[in-house]
């Protein structure tokens, strides 16, 4: 009974710990991530363009920084010749990882151990021993980028397919788990690992708090609930059952490991856009990132957030910059837009409202489908999503109060204006998109429109 109270305890401490607002300082770029790129007044290449329907899932990114595919050693096979389990090694480390086929999918049948930015072992010393033992722990936005490459982060619908394959929600988490280590104390509750995946119970972080190993495990997916909360799979000690959930997956909260699938990478940084219009798209020949576009009351606008590289301008909290896009200061604002495109002016967001049916209800219109959520709604799980009727599909990419985080990614989104310090805002507590002042040090999203 004393344990059971202990365990409510803490858990209900690391929930409350999760819930506080950051004030960490965002760092600037560093050199060894950011490549140094010359300013866009002194370009004379023009940015190419093209069509690009929504429907596209998009050129997937490559997590190696070498075209190498993985080496792999069969091991053993089924009895008409085709491999059930093997070996592979990662070409960027060189470490070797078992793998199995469950079902029709070919899983890694051990947790990922490669060093990126936002991972970290279990413990509060970084302890490289459960490192080797259990794998490395990764926020959300390092681990759709962590793969080697012909390997993913699998997605909701490959969890379900590993889920149901061993049995079904109620089972499949003691026939996934390894026939020890799943102990709370003498509190045991081990698996039969009847199909090879040999899960490891190695917890999670939540910021500065780490779970305790042995009571569960928790594994990133790829893909996100209405809200923007990414789903994962939850294995647990004390269970017999493998949930899948996006309850504990805000994506810069918390950590998990790492299970990749074999396959092509699941782009989600193109999910938010709206599949009933048809975007265009040109690429920024400074640094050859594409980006889709959309015309709204007769302007081509971005429909995305420009992710260009400068001076004074952060990923939210190191990452996410691919799919929200850089946050700026008002310096750095001025030449940051490519060739042929330009920062609007006050006007320029004006005739936007006006054309997407005035100001009371532009919010509601341009915000995208998914992702928003006010904070203050998250305990009754409502969301603040947008109609993203014009294909605007604005997303909630957060801003910086001077040298602070002032908003969390999910709350609000707001855009510089080329008019002496002013920026558009949109809340996901509202429907409104409203015109607002800025300081120079604050660092806000940029949408571009065209010359």
């Amino acid at each position: 009974m004393l344990k059971k109270l202990l365990i409510s305890i803490s858990l209900a401490f690391i929930c409350s710990c999760s819930s506080n607002d950051s004030n960490e300082e965002p760092q600037q770029p560093s050199s060894s991530s950011v490549a140094e790129t010359s300013s866009s007044s002194s370009l004379v290449q023009s940015s190419s363009s093209e069509t690009l329907s929504s429907s596209s899932s998009g050129e997937p990114n490559s997590s190696s920084s070498t075209e190498q595919s993985s080496s792999s050693e069969t091991q053993s096979s089924s009895s008409d010749g085709t491999p059930t389990s093997g070996t592979f090694t990662d070409p960027r480390d060189s470490q070797t990882y078992k793998w199995v086929k469950i079902g029709s999918q070919n899983w890694m049948a051990e947790n990922l151990n490669f060093q990126t930015i936002n991972s970290m072992c279990h413990g509060y010393d970084n302890d490289p021993a459960n490192c080797e033992k259990y794998g490395k722990l990764y926020d959300w936005d390092a681990a759709m980028n962590a793969c080697p490459v012909g390997w993913r982060l699998p997605s909701k619908k490959d969890f379900e397919e590993l889920v149901q394959t061993a049995g079904g929600k109620n089972v499949a988490g003691k026939k996934l788990k390894t026939t020890a280590e799943w102990c709370y104390y003498d509190d045991c509750g081990n698996g039969t690992d009847e199909f090879g995946f040999s899960a490891l119970p190695s917890s999670y972080a939540a910021g500065p708090i780490f779970g305790l190993i042995g009571t569960g495990g928790n594994w990133w997916g790829a893909t996100s609930d209405e809200v923007g909360w990414a789903y994962h799979l939850v294995i647990d000690q004390a269970s017999d059952g493998a949930y899948i959930t996006s309850a504990l997956g805000k994506k810069f909260e918390r950590s998990f490991s790492i299970r990749c699938v074999e396959g092509e990478n699941i782009d989600v940084s193109q999910e938010h856009f709206n599949s009933n219009i048809t975007y265009s798209s040109f690429t920024d020949s400074r640094d050859q990132k594409t980006y889709r576009t959309v015309t709204i009351g007769g302007k081509k606008w971005m429909a995305e957030n420009l992710n260009y590289a400068t001076t004074n301008s952060w990923c939210y909290k190191n990452g996410y910059c691919t799919e929200y896009g850089r946050l700026y200061d008002w310096i750095s604002v001025q030449e940051a837009c490519p060739s042929g495109w330009r920062l609007p002016t006050n006007e320029d967001w004006e005739n936007l409202l006006q054309a997407v049916g005035g100001w009371s209800v532009a919010g509601g219109k341009l915000k995208s489908k998914i992702g928003w959520v006010d904070k203050n709604a998250v305990e009754i799980g409502t969301p603040g999503n947008g109609t993203d009727d014009f294909g605007f599909s604005a997303l909630p990419g957060a801003w910086i109060d001077g040298k602070y985080y002032s908003s969390e990614i999910g709350a609000y989104a707001t855009w510089w204006s080329a008019t002496t310090y002013s920026n558009l805002n949109i809340s996901a507590s509202n429907e409104t998109a409203v015109l607002g002042y800025s300081s120079i040090e604050d660092g806000r999203s940029i949408r571009c429109v065209e010359d």
